[in-house]
């Protein structure tokens, strides 16, 4: 990203460049990996799908174990906060 001008402010055109390029190397990086696969619908050739794979979902169910246990060490969590957190994720 470019620097910041002399006023220290960031526009949203600046912030909006950033996440899509952010997105673009994160999906890039997940799909070398073979985290993501793409689909689409016999019926629409226009339609594709992105999905994580059964690995991907491995990772990320394992990863919120350790952000939750992370987590408690420094804020303990109620049961019912904890379990509206993993259904979320």
């Amino acid at each position: 990203m470019k620097e910041l001008s002399k006023t220290n402010c960031i526009n949203m055109n600046e912030v909006s460049r950033f996440l899509i390029y952010f997105s673009l190397v994160l999906l890039t990086t997940l799909e070398k990996r073979r985290l993501l696969k793409h689909s689409q619908k016999k019926e629409d050739d226009r339609s594709k799908f992105t999905e994580f794979t059964d690995p991907s979902v491995t990772k990320i169910q394992e990863s919120v174990k350790h952000l939750l246990k992370a987590e408690q060490s420094f804020l303990p969590i109620s049961e019912d906060n904890k379990e509206c957190f993993v259904q979320y994720l």
